[in-house]
């Protein structure tokens, strides 16, 4: 068996991101991904908070431009070259208008959002069942860090346990559903995924 068996893909596992992000994409016929050029990527999209209950995050992106989402035209789609494996998110509370940012939080004080649970699907294939927001919490996240004291630093990115592949012209949408709609003039919940990926590479790799 490959050992890019999934069992295998674990934090003690010697598959790097590389790996698994090269097996998936030779598996859809995209061999070129391992002469591409290695990157960090940052992705994130933003939502109004208002009377919906079911938050399709980078869905239609593109319609939505900074400081808003940073997907740019092709929105919910990576380029060719592009490909990304997913390791951690995060949620926030923003308050926007006119163009003009005023606040800027994480949601452990709403616990209406916090309430939510999050999916990813992926070419119209759900490669992550639903998951609780809580656990993303200082509270209740397992990398939440202590300082001497004891007392939390308030950890709020929540680290994947398996490696999300996005790879290159499949549409990902992250689904995030909460109990009740709570909507508020000019208020905004924001998805952060974070990852390592590639960008196309013309020439070669720096």
């Amino acid at each position: 068996m490959s050992k890019f068996n999934f069992l295998r893909d674990n934090g003690n596992s010697s598959v790097t991101n590389q790996d698994k992000i090269i097996s998936v994409n030779d598996a859809l016929g995209n061999d070129a991904i391992k002469m591409q050029q290695g990157t960090t990527r940052i992705l994130y999209d933003t939502l109004p908070l208002d009377t919906r209950t079911v938050f399709e995050f980078f869905k239609n992106s593109q319609q939505r431009p900074f400081p808003l989402s940073n997907t740019g035209s092709f929105g919910n789609k990576l380029e060719v070259g592009e490909t990304l494996c997913v390791l951690n998110y995060y949620l926030s509370h923003i308050i926007y208008a006119n163009g003009i940012v005023t606040d800027f939080e994480t949601i452990e004080a709403f616990p209406n959002l916090i309430a939510g649970q999050l999916s990813l699907e992926v070419g119209n294939n759900v490669i992550m069942k639903p998951i609780p927001a809580s656990s993303s919490i200082s509270g209740f996240n397992r990398d939440a860090q202590f300082n001497d004291l004891g007392f939390q630093r308030g950890h709020v990115n929540f680290n994947f346990r398996t490696r999300l592949i996005i790879p290159p012209m499949l549409e990902y949408i992250f689904k995030y559903e909460i109990p009740n709609a709570v909507a508020a003039s000019g208020e905004y919940l924001r998805l952060t995924v974070e990852g390592v990926g590639s960008i196309i590479n013309v020439r070669h790799t720096l």
